[in-house]
């Protein structure tokens, strides 16, 4: 029994399962300047056309249920509160001064009381009168970046979550 004990223990930490170092004396000229392989060369004439483009992300397959093409999906029963953002260049004493060229939209999923709203917040795209140059009202503040959640949905949520 002892025998067949001390076998195993040799088997597992003898000589055969650890890694051995072997001194070689040729190590360091393994190849002699005569017997080194050299690189091929491929030949300098030969060019290759390389097309130059550009890769873009393509548009989602949105459905023709979505509210919009952000991909907003509500019924007639989730009501649209219309929030329009005047800058105060358009409000202030020079307001005759631009004229509104266009509008953005945003859409927000917020939250109510026992109900939930989509916030639909317009900001007009206007100029100065003799100028090209389009200003756009910034949007309006949002916790998460390209996040379609209002705060008070997400207040909401936190409430729900810990009661």
């Amino acid at each position: 029994m002892q025998r067949q004990l001390d076998w195993f223990k040799k088997q597992l930490f003898g000589p055969k399962s650890e890694k051995q170092v072997f001194d070689l004396p040729g190590q360091d000229s393994l190849f002699a300047s005569d017997d080194a392989p050299v690189p091929v060369q491929p030949p300098k004439n030969e060019k290759r056309t390389v097309k130059a483009y550009q890769r873009g992300t393509g548009k989602k397959q949105r459905d023709d249920d979505c509210l919009n093409d952000t991909g907003l999906r509500f019924t007639a029963d989730v009501p649209v509160e219309v929030v329009e953002h005047l800058p105060p260049e358009l409000t202030g004493p020079e307001a005759d001064q631009y004229e509104v060229i266009g509008s953005k939209t945003t859409f927000r999923l917020a939250q109510r009381a026992s109900s939930y709203v989509v916030l639909k917040c317009e900001r007009p795209v206007f100029r100065r009168k003799g100028s090209d140059k389009p200003i756009t009202t910034p949007a309006p503040f949002n916790v998460l970046d390209n996040s379609l959640a209002d705060v008070s949905l997400l207040a909401g949520l936190l409430v729900d979550k810990f009661q």
